[in-house]
């Protein structure tokens, strides 16, 4: 699968396609949960009516990378090249400037800001394939219900 998160239902459906058993697939995806090569993460929504949905994220090692951007060192020098980077591009472009202000400095984060500026990175500064975001708008979702359940965001 070529998407960094699907829902467990998709893999079902994709693996029955393949005719596989639904059990086959649950089965795998928990060992290779417990096994540490994927994350299945199930997620309680507020605003669907208190249902779960249960998303498998197929390289862990890709949530790691956002949350980067998010969870970091506020000063220069204590980053890597590819954030310092990041960060002179923001405050070239000026309008999210005060936005990367409030996360150094007080730990705050716009929703917009992540979304546009942290996670809505180029294509070339990402390491994404050509034609590609490293973390397309789709998946924000998933990954913004991670960061809450995982304790790294909070909805002010």
């Amino acid at each position: 699968c070529a998407e960094p998160v699907v829902t467990l239902e998709d893999l079902r459906e994709a693996a029955a396609r393949c005719e596989l058993e639904e059990g086959e697939i649950t089965s795998a995806v928990r060992f290779l949960h417990t096994a540490g090569s994927v994350l299945l993460h199930a997620h309680t929504s507020d605003d669907a009516g208190g249902k779960t949905v249960e998303r498998v994220f197929l390289r862990p090692q890709w949530i790691v990378d956002a949350v980067k951007y998010v969870v970091r060192e506020a000063r220069e020098e204590d980053v890597n090249e590819e954030l310092r980077e990041m960060d002179r591009e923001i405050r070239k472009g000026g309008v999210y400037g005060d936005a990367l202000d409030d996360l150094l400095q007080r730990g705050e984060l716009s929703e917009s800001f992540l979304r546009q500026c942290l996670w809505g990175i180029p294509t070339h500064k990402s390491g994404a394939a050509e034609g590609k975001r490293k973390f397309p708008d789709k998946t924000h979702d998933a990954l913004l219900e991670v960061l809450q359940d995982f304790g790294l965001l909070r909805k002010c």
